[in-house]
């Protein structure tokens, strides 16, 4: 990640700044940049991530959600349509390129200077189909805001919106039920064992008085996702329409969270929240829905258009704000500010492109060398597939892959032929390594699907099996967390990048 432009917001200033930026991206989609002597490649923007806030002040879209109109940067909604009955699931007109230059031509009819006798009076700023102005990057010659080229931020919209607030009227209303105090959740959530990459993001204790669940984007991910498993021996009624609610806005999340999304699931994703804000809306009227119940509604569409939207999320540049932080604190400094942080950003980015933080694709914890011997015929046979039983290859107990760490014990997905039933889960008991390919030997268990939990519980071992990375379906690692009645995984991703039509 790369710094393009600082700028103190008091100062800011939208074609002051973004003009110097679409300058330099005219020349690269005009003259290009020159790699080699006389050859050039030419390119151009993409799209824009952005929270909605950000978005829609580049998009030059009225940043006002709460009264405004038009609220939509995707459509033209109004605020009375969304608060009407049925009016959110109702078809508006996208926004387009043309629909968006017809209101500039009247935006810049409107703002011609008029001679006038009278005292000028200042008015509020003209706004028609909630647009202000004509952003700097529509001079592009291949990027428009309406192309589209903002992308939402699920992050800021899902985890933080629909399910930080919707999340705390489902906990609500089971406590109403009796399932379970908020005492005994908290305690739960406390004494949880989490797997490593969980407790980096372990759920927050959650306030009765609050309105919304607090923590992070990821703290909330890990909280829907874990939430089954927490309280699995409290449900009462699995039958209940909010638990209902709750397990379907848990797989939404996981398909759209997937790395990899085929288009026939698109159609299935866009039915299951609409179905979702539909069951929300009729289990809660008096809590009307939020504007983020709309940009959710856009999902489908938007998957679409710019593929999954985990890549497009804002939060992994919201981590760079960490380093300009700590510039700030260790220096002390505030006069021109933003050229001190700017040379200490470019500093350290020549260490890294030099090599200094260059860390290897693959690592590895604990290494021995194989030694066959002391496993059983089973797992002779397995290793026999690939030719293993060689000295060159290492067995370690932990391994770091493109930065996905795999440990024994973990659970993998090894096999499938449904979506979410028919899945085989292997239980990892040898990781090797022959300096060119990883291979694991897993322990193949019976998986059964568990609806009302959404969790794939683990049964007993049928055999094992040896495979190389690249095999399995699924790159994610798998705790298997047990429970005082089974063992089971729960996983962050849908497995959706294959057709749904192929099962």
């Amino acid at each position: 990640m790369y710094l393009v432009a600082l700028s103190k917001e008091k100062s800011f200033d939208h074609h002051a700044i973004f003009g110097k930026i679409v300058e330099d991206l005219k020349e690269i989609e005009t003259v290009g940049v020159e790699f080699a002597p006389g050859q050039f490649i030419k390119g151009s923007l993409v799209f824009i991530t952005g929270d909605n806030l950000g978005s829609h002040g580049l998009g030059g879209f009225t940043e006002n959600f709460s009264t405004s109109q038009y609220f939509c940067r995707y459509c033209l909604i109004t605020k009375n349509s969304f608060e009407s009955d049925d009016g959110i699931f109702e078809i508006y007109p996208e926004r387009t390129i043309d629909s968006y230059k017809k209101v500039i031509n009247k935006l810049d009819k409107k703002r011609r200077p008029r001679i006038r006798i009278k005292k000028v009076i200042k008015k509020k700023p003209l706004i028609i189909q909630g647009i202000k102005f004509d952003s700097a990057f529509n001079k592009l010659g291949f990027y428009h805001v309406c192309l589209p080229g903002l992308p939402p931020c699920l992050g800021h919209d899902v985890f933080e919106g629909v399910l930080a607030y919707d999340g705390k009227l489902f906990l609500d209303y089971l406590v109403e039920q009796d399932w379970f105090s908020y005492k005994q959740l908290n305690k739960r959530i406390e004494i949880f064992k989490y797997s490593p990459e969980d407790q980096r993001d372990k759920l927050c204790s959650v306030s009765p008085k609050s309105q919304k669940l607090s923590g992070a984007a990821c703290q909330l991910w890990t909280f829907i996702r874990l939430l089954p498993l927490l309280i699995h021996d409290k449900i009462d009624d699995d039958e209940n329409p909010v638990w209902k609610c709750i397990l379907l806005l848990s797989e939404i999340i996981e398909i759209i969270c997937a790395p990899a999304i085929h288009e026939t699931c698109i159609v299935y994703v866009h039915l299951l929240i609409c179905e979702y804000i539909d069951l929300r809306r009729t289990l809660f009227p008096l809590k009307l829905l939020r504007r983020k119940h709309h940009y959710f509604k856009h999902y489908g569409e938007l998957i679409r258009k710019f593929g999954p939207l985990m890549k497009s999320w804002t939060l992994r540049s919201e981590s760079k704000h960490c380093f300009m932080k700590r510039a700030v604190r260790f220096s002390r400094n505030f006069i021109n500010i933003t050229k001190s942080l700017s040379i200490k950003h470019e500093l350290y980015q020549c260490f890294v492109r030099s090599g200094g933080e260059i860390k290897s694709d693959i690592e590895l914890k604990n290494t021995v060398k194989l030694n066959v011997g002391k496993y059983n015929e089973a797992i002779r046979q397995a290793l026999a597939k690939f030719e293993l039983c060689k000295e060159t290859v290492d067995e370690c107990h932990e391994i770091v892959k493109n930065g996905i760490t795999y440990r024994n014990g973990d659970g993998l997905f090894i096999s499938r032929s449904g979506y979410q039933y028919k899945i085989i889960v292997g239980k990892i008991c040898i990781i090797l390594y022959d300096f060119v390919e990883v291979y694991f030997v897993v322990e193949v268990l019976e998986t059964e699907f568990i609806p009302y939990l959404g969790l794939y519980k683990l049964g007993k071992a049928t055999g094992y099996q040896c495979l190389k990375i690249n095999q399995l379906i699924s790159l994610e690692n798998l705790h298997i967390y047990n429970t005082k009645s089974f063992s089971c995984v729960k996983p962050k991703y849908g497995l959706v990048e294959q057709s749904l039509h192929e099962y």
